[in-house]
């Protein structure tokens, strides 16, 4: 499982549930106004990559990952 996401804009809602071995998600957010987004990962190797390129005020998150291997990076700028 892999998904790569470039989101621009505003107000975007994202909300994902990966489940089996390998997942992957990266997600590259530029513009304002996101609302929480939501990610669910089960499996193994999970990695969760997240970078925001809007206004620098931060997205809410929720993150739940079960399974082996987990990672997640998260960089505001």
């Amino acid at each position: 499982n892999q998904c790569i996401l470039n989101l621009e804009g505003s107000n975007n809602l994202i909300g994902g549930v990966q489940s089996g071995d390998e997942n992957q998600v990266r997600i590259d957010l530029t513009g304002n106004g996101f609302p929480n987004q939501s990610f669910v990962q089960n499996g193994t190797n999970l990695s969760l990559q997240f970078f925001d390129n809007g206004t620098g005020v931060g997205v809410p998150l929720e993150i739940e990952q079960t399974g082996n291997g987990a990672s997640v990076i998260i960089e505001n700028y």
